[in-house]
């Protein structure tokens, strides 16, 4: 789980935060039951694709 959340806020550099408060704090909302978690990839539920980043990220300067 650990790897996964760094890869989650290395691929969102640009909107996190370093110390992985920002992550964190989602995935508190996610497992209260506030926001649902999205559908995992071999779900057969359709949805939209994954991304590697995000489309704010691919249109900002990198810090």
């Amino acid at each position: 789980m650990r790897q996964g959340i760094l890869a989650l806020n290395a691929t969102h550099r640009c909107l996190l935060s370093n110390d992985l408060g920002a992550v964190g704090g989602l995935l508190f909302d996610v497992g209260s039951g506030r926001y649902p978690a999205p559908p995992r990839e071999d779900d057969a539920a359709p949805g939209p694709p994954g991304r590697r980043t995000s489309p704010a990220c691919a249109t900002r300067a990198p810090r």
